[in-house]
């Protein structure tokens, strides 16, 4: 929906910084032929370089963050990848998707973002490293290719393949979304890339599978100081191998001059908890699960190491972009374009934003975000019908943690 308020402040505050509504986003538009997303799931965001994190798990993305616009204060209103997603491509908060869970089928009425881009003559591409995304749950609306993933989660290096095959020799403008896995549970790093982060000696319990941070959860089991660490150190090392990784791939976007004609986003679909209130992964409301890192690259390193500390969230990605690019956003959504915060990264964008997360057995919880204190907050909507999963959906699930 459009925010009347916010609509006409962005008027006021464009004709004022640049005589016309326009002309500012030219730099930005200049020498634009396709738009690249990384989407990296449950990366917490304080857990990288350029968000403060100590440990060299990211220096790959603090350089490419150096050179590129950093959002410091970007939520997800569902701390799940499918309804993050479902979110990021339709601009929509889960209350319109109304997806809630994971395997929980988009709507043939929702209107995808993708299709948007695609109208505009992008190639749309979409490469899926998790069963969670695949198509049969309509996430491939509006994209000319979707490439499910294997029953079970890729790895980096099979999408980065994957990602060679359908740009090496392409000559239309494209946009691709691609989703990497790591550093999702269970925490399984190289284990070169562990040793830079871990104590060699240590042989404890903690072995970063599912079945060890489920039986923490659900306190069958007990975890000392030294055990959880080592979860964070095993996490921690996800994060370096996937950095390892996209340090390559970022080598050939530099080959192919992707680089230099691309806008490139890179975010995520959550965060995960490591051991706070007795808990790992993530599907609750906290802002560790919630917060997510985002980086803008525009050629020409536009704005190097801009940092906005303006609150704002996944649903307002897509619409940046096509703002920039001068292509319509539809008046519906709850996504807005966080173009004015290119000038004034201190503009009130948003002043409070609605999460929910899930009180086992399964009931929702709503709470609302001022940018410091979350709040729980009674909806006035009612909350979804459930969607009945067949076999292969638990499966799936069962498989990476999520059921019993």
């Amino acid at each position: 929906m459009r925010h009347t308020a916010f609509i006409a402040a962005l008027l006021i505050s464009s004709l004022f910084l640049t005589g016309c509504t326009g002309s500012a986003k030219i730099p930005y538009r200049q020498n634009v032929k396709n738009v690249i997303i990384i989407a990296i799931d449950t990366l917490r965001a304080n857990h990288l370089g350029f968000m403060g994190y100590p440990r060299e798990t990211s220096p790959f993305l603090d350089e490419f963050a150096a050179r590129s616009i950093i959002f410091d204060n970007i939520y997800t209103p569902k701390a799940l990848t499918l309804p993050s997603f479902a979110s990021l491509f339709t601009g929509l908060h889960p209350k319109n998707t109304q997806i809630y869970k994971n395997m929980w089928p988009l709507s043939e009425d929702l209107h995808l973002l993708v299709e948007d881009f695609q109208a505009e003559g992008f190639i749309t591409i979409f490469l899926s490293a998790s069963g969670i995304l695949h198509s049969r749950y309509r996430m491939d609306q509006g994209f000319d290719t979707y490439i499910d993933a294997d029953p079970h989660p890729e790895e980096a290096w099979h999408i980065i393949e994957k990602i060679h095959e359908q740009t090496e020799n392409i000559l239309e403008p494209f946009f691709l979304v691609a989703h990497f896995w790591e550093p999702h549970s269970p925490y399984d790093p190289d284990p070169d890339v562990l040793d830079l982060f871990a104590d060699p000696n240590y042989e404890g319990p903690m072995d970063g599978s599912v079945d060890v941070l489920n039986a923490y959860n659900l306190r069958q089991v007990e975890l000392t100081g030294v055990d959880i660490q080592h979860a964070i150190d095993r996490y921690d090392g996800e994060i370096r191998w996937l950095d390892n990784q996209l340090k390559e791939l970022f080598d050939y976007f530099d080959e192919k001059g992707f680089i230099d004609n691309s806008i490139i986003v890179i975010t995520s679909d959550h965060g995960e908890l490591l051991g706070e209130n007795h808990l790992f992964q993530h599907r609750r409301d906290s802002n560790i699960e919630l917060q997510i890192p985002l980086i803008m690259h525009f050629p020409g390193d536009l704005d190097p190491g801009l940092r906005v500390p303006a609150l704002a969230e996944i649903t307002d990605i897509l619409p940046t972009i096509m703002d920039v690019l001068g292509i319509g956003i539809p008046a519906e959504i709850d996504g807005m374009s966080m173009f004015p915060l290119f000038s004034d990264p201190e503009f009130e964008f948003r002043t409070k934003l609605l999460s929910v997360g899930v009180d086992d057995p399964g009931y929702f919880l709503y709470s609302e975000f001022n940018g410091n204190h979350r709040v729980r907050v009674e909806p006035d909507f009612d909350d979804p019908e459930p969607v009945w999963l067949d076999e292969q959906d638990r499966e799936r699930l069962r498989s990476l943690g999520y059921i019993h």
